[in-house]
């Protein structure tokens, strides 16, 4: 259970607070990490074209608003903070600039997820290829994933930055987990049934987010988050 602060607690104390976030983390990370162990073990079956085509209506309407988020941040930031967290709007305007591909439209994480899902469709299940529209209108999508968009944009939306921050760290800190969860369960199964080059096409997505130069850029992004939500407390 989450300690409320008492008379004696100092107003913004930083280390009180550190320890109540991570004790609210462990709650969520034990909760939401279900879902992922689910989606991995995916990979013990073979995955019928029915269970493709929800996943991926499903996972596309859910990323959409991903970039909407990222700017939501950036504005809370910009609007609200003091000049020390410098860092942090530094690579949340990364975080963005990669999300929207960096002026180059064949590199925004969207068309890379859709060229991804469009090489299983047409390479593994022999359909034609589908496009974002179509996606975004098919009737596969469920009342949970609208639930999630929903629920994202109005977080993300709020007035008030806590909140605005507490949302991007949730969000942020379990990303690695579920993007690796998809990989392993999901698209590395059917790689079997790829050739080279298709499959450098789809791991183009999940290199996007997953590696760089210098390691995991979600886990980077993890921190940030932290350390702007931290930021705001001191």
């Amino acid at each position: 259970m989450i300690k409320m602060p008492t008379s004696t607690t100092p107003k913004r104390n930083n280390k009180y607070l550190e320890e109540n976030l991570k004790e609210l983390y462990s709650d969520y990370k034990r909760n939401i990490l279900l879902s992922f162990k689910y989606i991995e073990s995916i990979k013990n079956i073979n995955i019928s074209e029915r269970q493709f085509k929800m996943f991926s209506a499903n996972y596309f309407y859910r990323t959409l608003s991903t970039p909407a988020a990222v700017s939501s941040v950036i504005t809370c930031l910009l609007s609200s903070y003091p000049p020390n967290i410098t860092i942090a709007k530094k690579i949340l305007l990364e975080n963005l600039t990669d999300e929207i591909g960096r002026s180059d439209k064949e590199h925004n994480h969207l068309t890379l997820l859709l060229d991804s899902i469009n090489i299983v469709r047409s390479k593994v299940f022999r359909l034609g290829e589908i496009s974002m529209n179509d996606l975004l209108e098919s009737p596969l999508i469920i009342q949970e994933s609208r639930q999630f968009r929903e629920n994202q944009l109005r977080l993300y939306g709020s007035r008030i930055e806590p909140i605005v921050l507490g949302a991007s760290y949730a969000q942020e800190s379990c990303a690695t987990k579920m993007l690796e969860a998809i990989h392993h369960g999901i698209f590395k199964p059917l790689f079997q049934n790829l050739k080279d080059k298709e499959i450098a096409i789809i791991e183009r997505y999940f290199n996007a987010h997953l590696c760089d130069s210098n390691g995991a850029r979600e886990k980077a992004h993890s921190e940030t988050a932290r350390m702007a939500l931290l930021k705001y407390c001191d």
